[in-house]
C-alpha cells in the first residue's frame, strides 16, 4: 500500500498531466498550422496514457483518482490565450507556453520520483517522467526553430 503521502502526491500529478493534456487539446484548436495540431493531439493522446496509468495506481489503493486539473492548469490556458491573441505569432505562444508547461511537469515529476515512499511507485512515476522528458524535448526544439525563423 502506498499511503497517503503517496497517494495525494500521485493524485497531484494525475491533476498536472490533466492540465497538459486539456491544454494541448486546446492549443490544437487555436493554431492554423496543421503539422502543430497533429502534434498538439498526440500530446495530449501521451498525457491521457499517463493519467490512465497513474489513475489505475490510485485505484489500486481503493481510492477514486481525480479527474479534473488544476486552477493553476486552466490560469495558464488563459494567459497563453490572451498572449496568443495580443502576439504576431501566436503559434510561437503556444508553442513557448506548452513548452514551458512541460518545464514544470519535469520539475513535479522529479520531485515526484524522489518523495515517494514506495519503491515500485516511484518507478511508474519515473517511467512517466520518461515520457514527459522526450515531450518537452521535442517542444523546446519547435520553440527554438521558430524563434530561429523570427530572427
Amino acid at each position: 500500500m502506498f499511503g497517503t503521502h503517496d497517494s495525494r502526491l500521485v493524485q497531484d500529478l494525475i491533476a498536472v498531466c490533466q492540465d497538459g493534456r486539456q491544454f494541448y487539446q486546446y492549443a490544437a484548436r487555436q493554431v492554423d498550422d496543421s503539422d502543430l495540431q497533429s502534434l498538439f493531439r498526440d500530446m495530449a493522446l501521451a498525457r491521457a496514457d499517463i493519467v490512465r496509468d497513474l489513475s489505475k495506481q490510485v485505484e489500486a489503493l481503493g481510492e477514486t483518482p481525480d479527474r479534473g486539473g488544476t486552477l493553476a492548469g486552466s490560469m495558464q490556458a488563459v494567459y497563453t490565450d490572451l498572449r496568443a491573441q495580443l502576439s504576431n505569432d501566436p503559434q510561437y505562444q503556444y508553442v513557448a507556453q506548452l513548452e514551458e508547461a512541460e518545464n514544470r511537469a519535469l520539475r513535479r515529476f522529479r520531485d515526484g520520483v524522489r518523495e515517494l515512499q514506495s519503491r515500485p511507485l516511484a518507478q511508474e512515476v519515473a517511467d512517466c517522467l520518461a515520457t514527459i522528458q522526450l515531450a518537452h524535448d521535442r517542444m523546446k526544439a519547435i520553440k527554438d526553430g521558430l524563434q530561429a525563423h523570427k530572427h
